[in-house]
């Protein structure tokens, strides 16, 4: 299966009571192609959130450059310069797919809009709740 990007015309913010709100998945907020990124940018977001699928060949892995959702967060909230960005992950191993063996490394969190680490989950954690400072 190949993934690919929709098109840039569909990424929107939403109003509501909390602020400007968005949604990208995965891909579509990694800093090595910023085009998602750049149309999102233009919308001003305040909370943008990231459901991601990192994985690594062991759990001594995760936590480290490549392998960590919330450093994906950090760098896509540092890019946008405007929002709080929470970047959500699985916990476990993955039993299917390419490359394995395959373990979703959690490192579940949220950036500032600094591009600074506001609040990680531990690595095993399955819930993590984060009081984020919207207006």
């Amino acid at each position: 299966m190949q993934l690919s990007p929709g098109p840039l015309s569909d990424v929107e913010v939403v109003e509501t009571p909390f602020g400007r709100i968005s949604m990208l998945v995965c891909a579509d907020a990694y800093t090595f192609d910023t085009s998602t990124l750049d149309a999102l940018k233009s919308l001003r977001p305040e909370l943008v959130i990231i459901p991601w699928g990192v994985t690594a060949g062991s759990a001594a892995e995760c936590g480290k450059t490549g392998f960590n959702a919330t450093g994906f967060a950090v760098q896509a909230a540092a890019h946008l310069g405007s929002a709080y960005v929470v970047g959500a992950n699985s916990v476990g191993s993955r039993p299917y797919g390419r490359f394995l063996p395959s373990w979703y490394c959690g490192t579940s969190g949220y950036a500032t809009p600094l591009g600074k680490v506001g609040g990680v989950a531990d690595e095993e954690q399955e819930m993590a709740i984060f009081d984020i400072p919207l207006q």
